[in-house]
């Protein structure tokens, strides 16, 4: 099932218009339907970015404690500090990427 932002300005048919405007050809590339394709966009880019971090790795129920920005694991209630902090881990993914 799919969850529609709640506070989409010009309510849900443009957003549903939007994901919606682009079509895959017989030539296996993409056509656009409508020239207003910003949620589709930011729709791609956010699902491009969740990929990135491997959240579909993060087991169902896992949530993150953003007080102490510990992992929390709901079957057994104990907090995994992560052992490289945001910068490090940045840090590690940049110089991977550039060489």
């Amino acid at each position: 099932s799919a969850h529609l932002p709640a506070d989409i300005a010009d309510g849900p048919m443009d957003y549903c218009k939007q994901v919606v405007s682009e079509i895959r050809g017989e030539d296996r590339m993409w056509h656009p339907v409508s020239p207003q394709n910003h949620f589709l966009d930011a729709e791609v880019l956010a699902s491009v970015g969740a990929y990135m971090l491997q959240v579909q790795n993060i087991p169902e129920g896992v949530f993150r404690d953003t007080e102490s920005f510990e992992i929390v694991s709901p079957q057994t209630g104990m907090a995994a500090v992560a052992s490289l902090t945001l910068a490090q881990r940045m840090a590690a993914m940049s110089q991977r990427m550039n060489g």
